[in-house]
């Protein structure tokens, strides 16, 4: 892990995380996936999106994307 993978809080940058890898793996290629490794992914998703500010969940929350975010929520939770 370098100095630049860190941020100001002392937290590993998502890039260089573990996370990041089942990320990156499903992102690339969804259907040659196993339902593991997307219900891995949508959880990841799921933490990033939480993580974020309030504004910007209510935000998305209101937004039509919200509703696909749920059906494939509903698939992988």
């Amino acid at each position: 892990m370098t100095v630049s993978s860190v941020n100001y809080r002392g937290e590993i940058a998502f890039t260089q995380s573990a996370e990041f890898e089942i990320y990156k793996s499903v992102a690339s290629n969804p259907l040659g996936s196993d339902d593991e490794d997307r219900a891995e992914f949508f959880g990841v998703v799921d933490k990033l999106l939480g993580d974020m500010p309030d504004d910007a969940i209510l935000k998305f929350t209101q937004s039509d994307d919200f509703e696909i975010y749920r059906a494939v929520g509903a698939m992988y939770s």
